[in-house]
């Protein structure tokens, strides 16, 4: 386009010019040419516009007319898509008009805010400038103004930069949260309300030292709770999101039962209202609705799923849903289903999984990564429904994403495969054939622990209950010193998991324990007696039931767990206060009891070294068990003692 070029040299040149009113005609002109036109503002940027403009913030800093154009054009410039604003941000903007905040001209003041809002709109622009002292006392002070239009953009700002706890810390120390709450009060201004509500959620956001003098302040949570009745929409959503996250901090608060009562019913309601934010009603149910079977049940109850799946279902097919919209909504939908199977079953029957899987090949790395947390979550459902989603093309999908550019979109597409691989037969040999195996090996060295917990999760569910032929093929590729590297992982969860294949890969025939002895035996011993020893009681049960498989096999396998030292371990371990721990020792009893007619007198010779170490009695005492499947194991154990007791009495008598 010669002509667009011709003409921003021509704005850039009068840019350059001595004359004051030449410069601020020429900022003018550029901001007008600008506004909604993407390939002007990418023309304006390449000539070397920005730089410029953020040089003239400085240069003129006592021309407030000229600075109030400047802002507004650098808010034009940033405003559209996260890449326009990424490239103001690179030209050092935002420290340039947090400079420009403190002028005395009211007007340069508000336009300055106005264009650091702007660039707050993406979640990658660097916030450092925004928590500086001196710019963080600006802002409060325009939270003291009587003006509703600065405190409104004071604290909008606050709303779009509090995003870790360290920044919340800040604003509490500064009393930032009483200047909110003040003017939440007197306010009844709607912009203004919303813009304070959601700089309270950002304080109160996961942090429950803020939220729980709010949850138990009467007159807060009033107030708050009226405006979840407030006849625009927006006011509503953003008095439940704050609603949410203090009720997220303290479930008990006496007014909790509104939460389902009205804020959930209110919520659902946003969902389809004309004009509503939809899409940050749907991230706000997937944050109400977490780890909560009840408020899961009740927005199903509401027609939440049909509600979110609505806006996926354009029309015109060639019609684009936003990115943020299909993230939200697949996230609320992944929260809905992850608890209940009837629930998975209401996602799953709501047609929803055509546009799942178009949304795993989305180009947008944020859409792919929800779209799989929603197959995680309904992944989790029984084998039937699991077999809708291979069937609609799901697991292949799962499977591509494994080499996505994006970490997070490895990470939970990792965990979802980790569910359908458990016993979908038609996907492990999927899984095998296109190299699956020696993928999550690789990731299962990641840097990542996330990665490194999926994959290894993923190779123990393809171990589950397989043949030898796929149990070489791990082993081959993954190496037993890989596999012990994973078992002493720094990461607990990789620990256990990988303690975990290793108890699918000795569970079976007798030639998959000897392949292991043969080439690990004298290790496994090692990293066996050190996993009896841990601090923690879900990786100790991991290593009583690699024992107890151990146990199933020959006499050079049960002679292994008849070590002194691992039957110390175990006759400790039927003491310990975890009913799950106590029932993995007891079985590991079972199995070395266990009657077989080939080895009868070895059976006898370790039942009576067991009763010579006390197993016997102390089994006996477990017959008071308060839990009913470790009083289940212990008769079955002692059964098995009195057996052997009688064949050895019976032999005395022949």
């Amino acid at each position: 386009m010669p002509g667009l070029s011709q003409t921003v040299g021509q704005v850039l040149e009068r840019l350059n010019c001595a004359d004051i009113n030449v410069r601020l005609h020429a900022i003018r002109d550029m901001k007008n040419a600008i506004i909604g036109n993407k390939t002007k503002k990418i023309a304006y940027i390449e000539a070397g516009a920005l730089p410029r403009l953020v040089e003239l913030l400085q240069v003129c800093y006592s021309e407030a007319s000229m600075l109030v154009q400047l802002v507004a054009t650098l808010g034009s410039f940033a405003q559209g898509s996260e890449d326009l604003t990424a490239m103001v941000e690179a030209s050092d903007a935002m420290s340039a008009l947090c400079s420009c905040l403190h002028h005395q001209d009211e007007k340069v003041v508000e336009g300055t805010a106005k264009a650091i809002r702007i660039l707050l709109q993406s979640p990658n622009t660097n916030r450092r400038e925004i928590f500086k002292k001196n710019t963080r006392r600006k802002l409060l002070e325009m939270l003291c103004s009587t003006d509703d239009g600065f405190a409104e953009l004071a604290a909008s700002i606050f709303a779009r930069s509090c995003l870790t706890q360290e920044q919340q810390a800040m604003l509490v120390q500064d009393g930032a949260e009483s200047l909110l709450l003040n003017i939440l009060y007197r306010t009844t201004h709607p912009k203004c309300q919303e813009a304070v509500l959601d700089a309270l959620s950002g304080v109160c956001m996961d942090n429950k030292t803020v939220c729980s003098p709010l949850a138990y302040d009467t007159s807060t949570m009033a107030k708050i709770f009226q405006l979840v009745r407030d006849p625009r929409c927006r006011t509503r959503l953003a008095a439940i999101r704050c609603i949410t996250h203090i009720y997220r901090a303290e479930p008990s608060a006496s007014w909790s039962s509104e939460v389902s009562l009205v804020v959930l019913p209110a919520l659902v309601k946003l969902l389809s209202e004309t004009g509503s934010p939809l899409s940050q009603a749907a991230q706000v149910l997937a944050i109400l609705t977490a780890d909560s079977e009840d408020l899961q049940k009740a927005a199903c109850d509401l027609d939440a799923v049909p509600r979110l799946v609505s806006p996926l279902r354009t029309p015109d097919p060639e019609a684009l849903v936003e990115d943020d919209m299909k993230e939200n909504v697949y996230d609320a939908l992944a929260s809905l289903s992850s608890l209940r199977e009837d629930l998975r079953k209401m996602v799953i029957d709501s047609s929803v999984l055509p546009y799942l899987v178009n949304s795993l090949g989305d180009r947008n790395a944020k859409v792919r990564a929800a779209a799989c947390r929603c197959c995680r979550s309904l992944s989790r459902s029984v084998k039937h429904l699991r077999t809708s989603l291979v069937e609609a093309g799901v697991a292949m999908q799962l499977f591509r994403l494994l080499h996505d550019p994006s970490l997070e979109v490895q990470t939970y597409a990792s965990a979802a495969l980790c569910n359908i691989i458990l016993d979908f037969s038609p996907m492990r040999k999927i899984i095998i054939d296109q190299g699956g195996v020696n993928r999550l090996i690789e990731m299962s060295k990641s840097h990542h622990t996330a990665l490194r917990l999926n994959s290894v999760w993923a190779l123990k569910n393809l171990l589950f209950m397989s043949d030898s032929t796929t149990k070489d093929l791990v082993i081959r590729q993954l190496t037993f010193q890989g596999l012990f590297e994973l078992i002493n992982d720094v990461d607990i969860g990789v620990q256990e998991q990988a303690l975990t294949l290793l108890r699918n890969f000795v569970f079976g025939k007798l030639e998959d324990l000897e392949r292991f002895f043969d080439g690990a035996g004298s290790e496994l011993s090692r990293v066996i007696e050190k996993k009896l020893s841990s601090p923690n009681d879900e990786i100790i049960g991991q290593a009583l039931y690699v024992l107890c498989n151990i146990a199933t096999g020959g006499q050079r396998h049960k002679a292994f767990v008849m070590q002194p030292a691992v039957l110390e371990k175990i006759h400790y371990y039927l003491s310990h206060s975890k009913a799950s721990v106590r029932v993995a020792a007891t079985w590991c009893i079972i199995n070395l009891t266990w009657k077989q007619p080939d080895w009868a007198r070895a059976n006898q010779s370790r039942v009576a070294t067991l009763r010579g170490m006390g197993f016997e009695n102390r089994l006996q005492a477990m017959l008071q068990d308060p839990d009913v499947d470790v009083k289940d194991r212990v008769r079955y154990a002692l059964e098995q003692f009195q057996a052997a007791q009688q064949e050895d009495e019976n032999g005395e008598q022949r």
